[in-house]
């Protein structure tokens, strides 16, 4: 009973304080936190890095960090992370001693003038981008969608030469370097690749040199410093999902029996509340699965020791889970207490219990590596929600540290860890979804393995309490197969000095609408591969990374285009060319074979939809698609395009002006393509919207559609339409 009131009394007191933040963020001066920031946008994991390594609110873009293709690269996979390093009796250039000194980047604050400061180049450049090959052109219907401005700026080239020097067969590289103010020196290279064995993580390689330089100045502030005990310390905080108490967190590695050592993983899980199996974020309307993703940190290498550079198994010495808000990760170091730095250097030392009292695995009880301090996975409490823990306040992160390292002047040590994402594919979330809307996916889509769900499952059974629900919630769940999967190619990679088999370049692609079909044409930069073998075309229907299906195949390099006349009218289309090499040249891969690879998929897919058109008609052809519109029917509607209204067989030239019933005036659409389609907006969010974009409500519309000549001079010959809309 006594543990029991303490831990609810830790965890009043964490609310608190909590509470107190919130209301004094308005007292809270600026950070410098103006730093550079770079993507790197070669695979199906999209992700920006920052000149200071932050990756909390200072810098990052909110809903930037980290985009997968499952949610067509519009979704985070992590909401903030912190990192620090510690050091014990420390003494500063003032004489002031410090039995334990931290720097670093908090989840909310960073501060690149004092603490972490990005180190520029002879050109001023603090963060530098290398790409193996040129980004690739795409253009629909004559609109660029590629990066305009590439190439344009000193810090971005496109440079094989060193990336082989440095990152192996990457397709892309960045490179920056930082100085703290306790004269430890980081620099730091991101490693990315397209090809498809490889494309779902990002390798983060830092090496920490004891320089003393802990100034941008050349000057050396620390030349004899030792530096004692060095931590280093991560935290994660995985994204909300749809809401901040569905985030889920767990861990694996901890055990002398791993092969893998992933100390943070997040995916979505089940709302305390909710009448229904929510796991997976099931849209109840469509069956679409919004939210079957997992997201982890794998470490790929931890050194011995400044002298021994062999791979540590025993780090991360320390793993644990907290709220996100944990009072001492938050600020950058100015801005925390004492306390907050001898609390944090206390879990860097040895983990969460000090401080909440969280159930901490042992030598007798699990097979983990002596003085090591790891708290219990949360997969194998007894919660059935997050809110359940006792110290959750707003959403959960793990927490990991490796150390300690005593670093004499110009002694170094190097981590590298992997940003890794997974998920079931789309096509299956799609058809295991909708299956389960039906209520029958045990049957329709039955589940090939065994029952994989977590220990929450079995003691609490009415979160999935059908056998539909457990058949879903275990497809789902296999996601966490693909992230361990994952995790061993990056792992591969690393082990394998960053040399993977390296797949042809993208072309550049070229679509333009037409009528009968869809043009379809590429570039020859795939043909440079010595071991080219041809193209692949693939398509999505609706929306842009939806299902993609391969619709042509031309072996060599005689053919450059392809005209989709499977296309059907008003549904929007999105393009991929890959180029493809035999799989003879090529290396063993992290399979264990030979493979025939693809150029990425996501490097030169285009994200403006084609339509297929059709020639133009005359004014007492005009018809208006759906007529009536019913928001509710969505399997009268396009695919992907909630709201879209076609107009159809128009002149070749006309203005559509939209009235309501009253004779209210809601909408102009000028039709100057030549063709007989017109949609009402170009761009998907101005479907069925007013001139002021707002949605249009239910009622009836009169369409006035009036022939005009190509610079758009009204003839004064027009046709009326009515639109029944239903909201």
């Amino acid at each position: 009973m006594k543990g029991s009131l303490k831990m609810h009394k830790r965890f009043s007191n964490h609310i608190i304080w909590f509470s107190v933040v919130c209301l004094s963020l308005i007292l809270i001066p600026d950070t410098a936190n103006a730093g550079v920031v770079k993507w790197i946008r070669q695979g199906s994991y999209w992700k920006p890095f920052a000149d200071s390594g932050d990756e909390g609110e200072g810098n990052i873009g909110w809903g930037t960090l980290g985009l997968y293709y499952y949610h067509g690269f519009t979704r985070q996979q992590w909401s903030s992370k912190a990192w620090f390093v510690g050091t014990s009796d420390f003494t500063d250039t003032t004489g002031t001693n410090y039995s334990v000194f931290i720097s670093g980047n908090g989840q909310w604050e960073v501060d690149e003038a004092k603490i972490v400061m990005p180190v520029p180049d002879d050109k001023g450049f603090t963060i530098k981008k290398y790409l193996r090959n040129p980004i690739p052109e795409i253009y629909v219907d004559g609109f660029p969608l590629h990066d305009p401005f590439f190439g344009r700026e000193d810090d971005e080239s496109v440079d094989p030469s060193y990336i082989n020097q440095h990152a192996g067969s990457a397709d892309a590289m960045l490179e920056s370097t930082m100085r703290t103010n306790m004269g430890l020196t980081i620099n730091r290279k991101v490693i990315g690749y397209s090809q498809q064995n490889h494309d779902d993580y990002l390798v983060d390689d830092w090496t920490f040199t004891n320089t003393g330089n802990a100034d941008l100045d050349d000057a050396v502030e620390y030349p004899s410093q030792t530096l004692k005990d060095v931590y280093f310390f991560r935290q994660i905080r995985p994204t909300e999902a749809g809401d901040f108490h569905t985030n889920w967190m767990t861990s694996y590695g901890q055990y002398t029996t791993d092969t893998l050592r992933l100390p943070g993983i997040g995916y979505g899980t089940n709302v305390e509340g909710e009448t229904y199996d929510q796991f997976g974020e099931v849209v109840q309307e469509t069956g679409k699965i919004q939210e079957p993703a997992f997201r982890a940190e794998t470490v790929l290498h931890i050194d011995n020791a400044p002298n021994d550079p062999t791979n540590n198994p025993a780090q991360p010495h320390m793993t644990d889970v907290q709220d996100c808000d944990l009072p001492y990760a938050v600020r950058h170091p100015q801005g925390m207490s004492s306390t907050d730095w001898a609390n944090l250097y206390q879990t860097m030392e040895e983990g969460l219990n000090f401080f909440d009292a969280s159930p901490t695995m042992t030598e007798a009880d699990y097979p983990v590596y002596p003085n090591t301090h790891h708290g219990v996975r949360f997969d194998e409490r007894s919660y059935k929600f997050t809110t359940d823990y006792e110290y959750f306040g707003w959403s959960l992160a793990g927490v990991w540290a490796a150390g300690p390292y005593t670093l004499e002047p110009g002694e170094d040590f190097n981590i590298v860890w992997a940003d890794v994402a997974a998920s079931i594919s789309f096509e299956k979330g799609w058809e295991v979804g909708k299956a389960w809307l039906a209520g029958n996916s045990e049957s329709t889509v039955p589940f090939p393995g065994e029952d994989n769900l977590p220990k929450r499952f079995t003691d609490f059974p009415d979160l999935a309490p059908t056998d539909n629900d457990r058949n879903k919630d275990r497809w789902i769940m296999s996601g966490m197969d693909s992230l361990h999967k994952n995790a061993n190619a990056a792992l591969w990679a690393y082990e394998n000095d960053y040399e993977v088999p390296s797949a042809p370049p993208a072309p550049s692609i070229y679509v333009s609408s037409r009528p009968g079909y869809i043009l379809v044409e590429w570039g020859s930069e795939s043909e440079s591969a010595s071991d080219f073998a041809g193209y692949k075309v693939y398509r999505s229907t609706g929306t842009q990374d939806s299902t993609w299906a391969e619709i042509a195949d031309y072996p060599g390099s005689s053919t450059h285009k392809h005209e989709d006349a499977t296309a059907s009218r008003g549904m929007a289309y999105f393009y991929s060319v890959a180029g493809y090499d035999d799989g003879n040249g090529n290396a063993v891969g992290v399979s264990g074979v030979k493979e025939s690879l693809e150029s990425g998929r996501y490097i030169n897919r285009t994200t403006k939809a084609a339509y297929l058109t059709r020639e133009p008609g005359s004014l007492d052809e005009v018809i208006i698609v759906p007529n009536p519109f019913n928001i509710a029917a969505s399997a009268l509607q396009f695919v992907g395009e909630q709201d879209k209204i076609m107009f159809y067989n128009v002149p070749a030239f006309c203005i559509i002006d939209i009235y309501s019933e009253s004779g209210d005036h809601v909408k102009s659409i000028n039709h100057t393509d030549g063709s007989g389609d017109q949609s009402w907006g170009v761009l998907s969010e101005e479907f069925s919207a007013t001139k002021s974009s707002q949605v249009i409500v239910s009622g009836i519309y009169i369409a006035r559609i009036e022939e005009t000549d190509e610079s758009g001079k009204r003839s004064g010959n027009a046709v009326l339409r009515k639109l029944l809309v239903v909201r």
